[in-house]
């Protein structure tokens, strides 16, 4: 069964500095840079109603599903009014209302970030196309596809102007999991998945050294397997939408399909091995009768 209690109190590997917090928050980042922790989250305020609803969710990046990332032009005026160029008028009131209602978003508008070709919004919305577009997407069922595409679009909202954020992961989990609660359509279950994919999303490169970390997150859902392939997915949008590190690293790609998502997959069932033996002796260990 899932843990819903993942965020607010999950162990992560020491030699980044994390700790287990006591008053079971989420996990905190020890970093001399303050400016710069899982505590450290742009603020956003936004209509409690606004956010997209299911089906909604699916028509709209329906319509950005073919959106030139190239020549799309995003600008805020000061009363946050968004001027589009390189879209037609379908994509450009989809994007619009993405901008809208997603909580946070409007604030990436041409924020720069390190090694990448596009500014943040632009990445989002690319990342976003590219999970809508992938094949294995249209096997997911409505549901879980809302419950990706949340965390697309909610991806990099953390991620800090200019240079390498390491931490926006877990500073994207966390915002996530906070704003989603606020809307009554995502229930626990549903916000605890949407921050674990974000939470995880650089498991390729992370799983030369966090394997078991990682493994051990996926786990604690409720569908591992499927959960692994929304993971994949997601981890494949985010280096589509970088075709600057795909030029220079190929075989990203090919080392999700061929190594990371394996690897996830065998830690699992060895877990779930284990947890079926250590069962299994407990109900064969003879205890005294207590009186």
């Amino acid at each position: 069964m899932i843990d819903n209690d993942y965020v607010k109190n999950t162990i992560i590997n020491s030699k980044y500095g994390y700790k287990r917090s006591s008053n079971l928050t989420l996990p905190v980042i020890q970093n001399y840079d303050l400016s710069n922790t899982i505590n450290t989250v742009f603020n956003c305020t936004y209509p409690m109603t606004n956010l997209i609803n299911h089906n909604e969710l699916l028509n709209i990046v329906g319509d950005i599903s073919d959106v030139n990332f190239d020549t799309l032009q995003i600008f805020k005026t000061k009363n946050e009014y968004l001027k589009i160029e390189g879209t037609n008028k379908k994509q450009t009131q989809a994007l619009k209302k993405i901008f809208k209602k997603i909580p946070g978003l409007i604030n990436t508008i041409g924020r720069t970030q390190q090694g990448h070709c596009y500014t943040v919004d632009k990445h989002i919305l690319a990342v976003t196309k590219s999970v809508y577009n992938d094949p294995e997407f249209k096997e997911l069922n409505n549901h879980d596809k809302k419950l990706l595409l949340t965390a697309a679009l909610m991806h990099d909202i953390q991620k800090n102007e200019g240079g390498r954020d390491t931490y926006h992961p877990q500073k994207g989990a966390k915002f996530a999991y906070q704003e989603l609660g606020k809307l009554p359509e995502y229930n626990e279950e549903d916000r605890t998945t949407i921050s674990n994919l974000i939470y995880n999303h650089h498991f390729n490169a992370n799983i030369k050294d966090d394997a078991e970390e990682i493994a051990k997150l996926c786990a604690k859902e409720k569908e591992p397997d499927k959960f692994l392939k929304m993971l994949k997915i997601l981890g494949k949008a985010d280096l589509n939408g970088n075709p600057r590190i795909l030029i220079t690293h190929p075989e990203f790609l090919t080392k999700i399909e061929n190594t990371s998502i394996p690897i996830l997959k065998n830690i699992i069932e060895n877990l779930n091995q284990y947890e079926e033996t250590m069962k299994n002796q407990l109900l064969n260990t003879p205890f005294p009768f207590i009186s």
